[in-house]
C-alpha cells in the first residue's frame, strides 16, 4: 500500500492520490517520515506537503531471529580434504560455506578405514581349523573343554610323574607321593626354629620350653635386705624399681651382702698412685719397695736382709760414712775380715794379720741405649753391685708474646737404688736423655725391671695473659729397693701492673745424691738448662722465648768385693 499526503494536508492511502476515503477527523499533518528494519530502503521520506514513499529491499540480510537466513548469499558444502568423503554439487548448497571432515578410525577413535589398515585385515589369518586337547594318562591329567580348543588336527598331553619326598627333617608325612609331581623328583626339607631360624620345634626344645615357669606378673615389690632397701613405681603395670642402701661411708661387699667397711683414721679414700699420708702409721711395710722422698724419722734406719726399714742404734758421732774415700775420726773398727791399710801409720805387729782386700771400683755412665754393662772379673768378680740411676730432667715450657706470665719449671728426673747379689756377667742399661723444651725427661734404666726411673714431666706453655703456669711434676722411681723422686719444677710468676712479664719457674732437681739442680727460671730470655743430671729446664717470660731444655739422667754401678 501506499500512503499520499493530499493537497489540503491530509494523508490518505490508495493507489494514488485521488483516491477517495472515509470521512475523519479535522487536523492538519505537515510532515510524514517511515522507518523501516536494516534489510529495507525507504525513500521518500520524509514527505511534507506531497509524495510518496517506496520501500525496497537493501541488501542486507534479515536476521535468523526474525525468521530469516541471517545470509544475503549461499555458501558452498566441501570436503577437508579426508580420503573417506566426496561431495557432489555443493556449489551454493548451504547457507554458510561448511567443511566436511571424517575422522580416521585407530585404537582411540571411529571413522573411516585407511587403505592401509584395509590391506592390513585383508591379510589376516583366513579360516582356521581347530582340534582337541586331550591327555594321557586321564587318570593324572584332566583335560576340560578341551573339544576345539587348538589349531590344526589336535593335540595330546603326556604327564611324566615323579615322586614327593622328604629330606632330613622327619617332621613330616606325604601320602600319596608316588607320581605326585613333574620332572625327576621334588625335596621338601623344613627348617629346624632357633634363635635366628623360623621352622619347626624339635622335641627338645618342646621339654625345655614346657618345663618353663607360667603365670602372669601383676605387682612388683622390693624386699629390704643384705644392706639393700628399694621402692617400686607403678608396680602393678610397668614397674620402675629404685635401689637404696641405708649404709653410709665405704662398702664392703662379701659376695652376697653390702655392710659398713672397717676403716683406720679419718679423710679422703686412698688410691694407688700418689696419695698424700697425713702423718700415717705404716707398721711393717711389707711391699718390695717404699719411696722415701722427703721422708723424715725420729731415730737412726736401715735396711734389713729382706729391704725393710728398721731403726737402728747409733754409735759414734758424726756424718753418715759413705763407701768412697771416708774419713774416719778415731774409729772402733773390732775385727774386720779385710782390711787394706796402705798409708796406714801408727800400726804395731801385735794384732795385724795377712788379708787380701779389693777396694770398691765404680763405673758411670751418663749415655747409652739398650747399652751392655759387663760385671768385672779380674783381678776378682765383685761380691755384689749397688746401682743408683737418675733419669732424664724435663723441659721447661715456652713463652707466650707480652704481657704474659712465666712458664713453669720443668720436673726433675726420679731416682732409684738396687743392691744386687751375685751379680750376672752382664746387664742392658739406658741412660735416659733430658727432655728438650715442652718435651718429658726420659727413663734410665738397669737390667729388666731391675732398677729403673721415670723422667720428669715438662712444663705448660704459657699463653697471653698476666697468669704463669706450674711447673711439671718430677720423675720417680719405678723398680728398686729405693725409690726417691726428682723435685717438681717450680711455678712461673704472674706478670704485674707495670711489669709486661713474669719471671719463669726454675727447674726441678734430679733424685739421688748424684741428681743435679734445675735450671733457674729466667724474665726476657731463654730459659736456662738443667744443671748436672736430672735437672729439670728452667722456665722463661718476656715474649715467644724458649724454655730451657732438661738435663740427661746417670747410672752409677758400685762394684763391691770381698
Amino acid at each position: 500500500m501506499s500512503l499520499y499526503v493530499k493537497a489540503n494536508g491530509k494523508v490518505v492511502g490508495g493507489s494514488g492520490p485521488q483516491g477517495g476515503g472515509g470521512g475523519g477527523g479535522g487536523g492538519t499533518v505537515t510532515s510524514v517520515a517511515l522507518t523501516a528494519p536494516s534489510f529495507l530502503s525507504v525513500a521518500g521520506s520524509p514527505i511534507t506537503t506531497s509524495g510518496t514513499l517506496a520501500l525496497t529491499l537493501s541488501g542486507t540480510a534479515l536476521p535468523v531471529s526474525s525468521g530469516g537466513t541471517g545470509v544475503t548469499s549461499l555458501g558452498n558444502l566441501t570436503d577437508a580434504g579426508t580420503d573417506g568423503i566426496i561431495v557432489t554439487g555443493g556449489t551454493g548448497a548451504v547457507i554458510t560455506s561448511v567443511s566436511l571432515a571424517q575422522h580416521v578410525a585407530d585404537t582411540t577413535h571411529n571413522g573411516y578405514l585407511s587403505s592401509t589398515d584395509w590391506n592390513t585385515f585383508n591379510n589376516k589369518q583366513g579360516t582356521l581349523t581347530l582340534g582337541n586337547l586331550t591327555s594321557t594318562p586321564t587318570t593324572n591329567l584332566v583335560v576340560t573343554g578341551g573339544t576345539g580348543a587348538v589349531i590344526g588336527s589336535g593335540a595330546l598331553l603326556t604327564l611324566t610323574g615323579a615322586s614327593l619326598v622328604e629330606s632330613t627333617s622327619s617332621v613330616l608325612t606325604i601320602t600319596g607321593a608316588a607320581n605326585a609331581v613333574l620332572g625327576t623328583g621334588v625335596s621338601i626339607q623344613v627348617n629346624q626354629a632357633s634363635t635366628s631360624q623360623s621352622g619347626y620345634l624339635s622335641s627338645t626344645d618342646w621339654n625345655t620350653f614346657n618345663g618353663k615357669g607360667s603365670g602372669t606378673v601383676t605387682s612388683v615389690s622390693v624386699v629390704s635386705t643384705n644392706g639393700f632397701a628399694g621402692s617400686v613405681a607403678t608396680a602393678t603395670s610397668t614397674p620402675a624399681i629404685t635401689l637404696s642402701t641405708t649404709i653410709t661411708g665405704i662398702l664392703s661387699g662379701n659376695g652376697t651382702a653390702i655392710s659398713a667397711a672397717s676403716t683406720t683414721g679419718s679423710g679422703a679414700v686412698v688410691l694407688a698412685t700418689s696419695p698424700t699420708l697425713t702423718t700415717p702409721v705404716i707398721g711393717a711395710a711389707t711391699g718390695t719397695s717404699l719411696q722415701l722422698s722427703s721422708l723424715s724419722v725420729s731415730s737412726a734406719v736401715a735396711t734389713d736382709a729382706s729391704k725393710n726399714l728398721v731403726s737402728v742404734t747409733n754409735t759414734g758421732t758424726g756424718n753418715n760414712v759413705l763407701a768412697s774415700s771416708p774419713t774416719l775420726t778415731t774409729p772402733a773398727l773390732g775385727t774386720p775380715t779385710a782390711l787394706v791399710l796402705t798409708n796406714a801409720t801408727g800400726l804395731t805387729s801385735s794384732g795385724v794379720s795377712t788379708a787380701t782386700f779389693t777396694a770398691p771400683t765404680k763405673q758411670i755412665f751418663t749415655s747409652g741405649t739398650a747399652a751392655t754393662y759387663t760385671t768385672p772379673t779380674s783381678p776378682r768378680s765383685p761380691l755384689y753391685l749397688r746401682v743408683t740411676v737418675v733419669a732424664g730432667g724435663a723441659g721447661a715450657g715456652n713463652s707466650a708474646a707480652n704481657p704474659g706470665g712465666g712458664t713453669g719449671g720443668g720436673g726433675g728426673g726420679g731416682a732409684a737404688v738396687k743392691w744386687i747379689t751375685s751379680p750376672s756377667s752382664t746387664y742392658t742399661y739406658t741412660v735416659g736423655t733430658g727432655g728438650a723444651a715442652t718435651a718429658n725427661g726420659n727413663t734410665s734404666s738397669f737390667g729388666s725391671s731391675l732398677c729403673a726411673a721415670s723422667g720428669g714431666t715438662a712444663s705448660a706453655s704459657g699463653t697471653t695473659g698476666v697468669a704463669g703456669t706450674n711447673g711439671g711434676a718430677p720423675g720417680i722411681g719405678t723398680f728398686g729397693d729405693i725409690l726417691l723422686s726428682g723435685t717438681g719444677g717450680g711455678a712461673g710468676t704472674n706478670s704485674t701492673t707495670g711489669v709486661s712479664f713474669g719471671i719463669g719457674g726454675a727447674g726441678g732437681a734430679g733424685g739421688s745424691q748424684y741428681g743435679g739442680g734445675g735450671g733457674a727460671g729466667t724474665g726476657g730470655s731463654t730459659g736456662a738448662a738443667g744443671q748436672n743430671y736430672g735437672g729439670g729446664g728452667g722456665g722463661t717470660c718476656g715474649g715467644a722465648l724458649t724454655g730451657g731444655a732438661g738435663s740427661g739422667g746417670i747410672i752409677v754401678v758400685e762394684e763391691f768385693y770381698q
